[in-house]
């Protein structure tokens, strides 16, 4: 899974991190997620979702609804639960996949992180489909992370360059995914409880990859399947508080309160952050290390958390590995290019001693960059000494993938088709991993 795993994995320490993150990117493979929560018995037309049977009458029709990047994999799995039984779908997701798909599955490549015309359309099919269901139908949907930028359906005036312009404002001022998806909910008919609104009373199940930290459903895409307890109110403190002065009153929607529409939807969580750092923890058992989960809902400014992080890899035993789950953000005040988890790398480096390492990844191996992620231990050091690069300089341009990508220290996978958020491992090594 990563791409470049032999031109880092130069000593043990580096290749026991490494190998920690490829085993639990295939641990949270997405089609045995999909299987492993669902079954179909054709003969007698019912669906299985973790402990409870839903029922398909002579008339009933299956379909399917999926957005995120974790779309394209699920369906692929569904395709082979359900076959010739799946009547229509639509799948929202990323990859450069149209020519090959599954009809009669329609596929549409959105854009992200931004929202386009693009992601308008595929939308619209999206909600089309959903109009058209009956109530002896079943619709499964996939949700997962990127759905929120994917389900771009603003009303009036509003257009999706005018989302581009207040998320930009957002991502800048390093406002948290809370308020970022608040604000999201109330400019879409697609996002915030609206999907069980055009479903004619069938029944909605939803197999649902948390990306968010502290899996609250109703944030996870923008909670397109569950009732939202956010209010315009809500959104109008955040759009004072970032002072978003291009984000007017009228474009604000409220989000559907009505609780009967809800009554035939169920919401399933199948993948989280915390079973990747249970996975991530099991491999580097193996590989020789004493692993601590620290956290699943690590938070905070990605520069302020890497110095933190090294900081209390100072305090632990030689052979111990900790390891943090969640999401950090970026305060942006510079013209680089970069992401959160490379920017928590970069800002750790300066304190990383012999034998310290400092791994920082995003699980959909798109770190904002070409990038999952990077290596901050002392062999970076070296590099970046080697080839004149000032850590300040690059901190403070934001420019932590040219830093990284200059020295060879990126972690490649490529889109993974998994999103549980980030994970952060710092490992002590003993003597003989160096």
């Amino acid at each position: 899974m990563i791409k470049n795993f032999d031109d880092l994995a130069i000593n043990q320490e580096r290749k026991a991190v490494l190998e920690s993150f490829s085993y639990t990117l295939d641990f949270l493979n997405t089609s045995h997620l999909i299987s492993v929560n669902l079954s179909y018995n054709k003969e007698t037309r019912r669906i299985i979702v973790g402990d409870e049977e839903f029922s398909l009458t002579p008339t009933g029709k299956i379909l399917v609804v999926a957005v995120g990047k974790c779309s394209y994999q699920a369906v692929q799995e569904l395709n082979n639960i359900f076959g010739p039984d799946i009547r229509d779908g639509v799948v929202i997701d990323l990859a450069d996949k149209e020519k090959d798909f599954l009809a009669p599955l329609r596929y549409y490549k959105g854009d992200h992180p931004y929202p386009t015309d693009n992601n308008v359309l595929a939308t619209k099919e999206l909600i089309k489909l959903l109009k058209s269901t009956q109530p002896e139908d079943i619709v499964i949907g996939i949700i997962s992370g990127g759905g929120s930028t994917l389900l771009a359906q603003p009303t009036g005036d509003f257009s999706v360059s005018d989302e581009k312009g207040w998320l930009e404002s957002l991502f800048k001022q390093g406002a948290d995914i809370v308020e970022i998806n608040t604000v999201r909910k109330h400019l879409s008919t697609a996002r915030g409880g609206w999907w069980p609104t055009y479903t004619n009373e069938a029944r909605l199940i939803n197999l649902i990859f948390s990306d968010v930290v502290g899996d609250d459903l109703s944030f996870i895409s923008s909670g397109p399947t569950v009732l939202d307890k956010t209010t315009v109110a809500d959104a109008l403190k955040i759009i004072h508080k970032y002072n978003l002065n291009g984000l007017k009153d009228e474009y604000l929607i409220e989000t559907p309160k009505d609780e009967k529409y809800f009554k035939q939807t169920k919401n399933i969580l199948v993948a989280n952050n915390k079973l990747a750092t249970l996975a991530m923890a099991e491999k580097l058992k193996i590989m020789g290390f004493e692993p601590i989960i620290k956290t699943n809902t690590l938070t905070g400014e990605a520069q302020e958390v890497g110095r933190q992080i090294a900081q209390e890899l100072k305090k632990i035993p030689n052979g111990s590995a900790l390891i943090y789950g969640g999401e950090t953000t970026v305060n942006i005040t510079g013209q680089g290019q970069g992401g959160r988890n490379q920017e928590l790398a970069l800002a750790s480096l300066e304190y990383i001693e012999e034998g310290e390492l400092i791994m920082a990844v995003a699980t959909d191996g798109f770190d904002n960059t070409p990038s999952a992620g990077a290596i901050a231990d002392v062999i970076t050091k070296t590099k970046a000494r080697e080839n004149n690069l000032s850590i300040k300089d690059y901190l403070l341009n934001n420019d932590s993938y040219t830093f990284f990508n200059r020295i060879g220290q990126t972690i490649n996978t490529g889109l993974t088709g998994i999103n549980v958020a980030d994970l952060v491992v710092a490992t002590k090594a003993k003597a003989d991993m160096l």
